[in-house]
């Protein structure tokens, strides 16, 4: 079973809705997040490790954390060692090429619904930011919108075209510059 983050306690939460009978599971995706209850309609803990196997992702431990220090002479990142991320996919892959020296690119990305970037947003960029400077890598950026006719924003968002994605990413490229790239 998966752990919370350091010093972090499990909670449960009580529940005042008296529609809640019966256990219930967590319901987490991409636009959700409603934790499960028990039979007495309490809120439960987030099971990181039932997300992880749900999203096909390893869990972040201690081990990984001290090969990253060993292999590139930095602390790993304060959310890291916070707990913020609590799992990935192939960053023990990344480790195995930096150690044998072959060369890798990090990519990421933004499909812009809105004019400016909002914490949730500047946060991995930060983050991937700062894995760029530390692998010494190059990155590639990917801003979808209008170029992209079946650009996933303005297929599920109601109200927002494609040429609001790519006015959207004008705007977000600027963020996005201004978290050091």
């Amino acid at each position: 079973m998966a752990t919370p983050p350091p010093g972090a306690a499990e909670v449960v939460v009580p529940v005042h809705d008296g529609e809640k009978k019966g256990a219930t599971e967590q319901q987490i995706d991409p636009w959700n997040v409603e934790a499960g209850h028990d039979a007495q309609g309490n809120a439960l803990a987030i099971d990181y490790l039932a997300l992880s196997q749900k999203w096909a992702t390893k869990l972040i431990d201690d081990e990984l954390l001290q090969r990253f220090e060993r292999l590139t002479g930095h602390k790993p990142h304060r959310w890291l060692r916070r707990g913020l991320f609590f799992s990935h996919r192939d960053f023990d892959n990344i480790l195995n090429k930096y150690e044998r020296g072959e060369p890798f690119f990090m990519y990421t990305g933004r499909g812009p619904s809105t004019d400016a970037l909002h914490l949730g947003h500047t946060i991995p960029f930060s983050f991937t930011k700062w894995l760029q400077d530390v692998f010494d890598v190059p990155l590639v950026i990917m801003l979808t919108g209008e170029q992209l006719k079946d650009d996933e924003k303005a297929l599920f968002k109601d109200n927002l075209t494609f040429e609001d994605t790519y006015k959207f990413g004008l705007q977000n490229a600027k963020d996005i510059i201004a978290c050091g790239f």
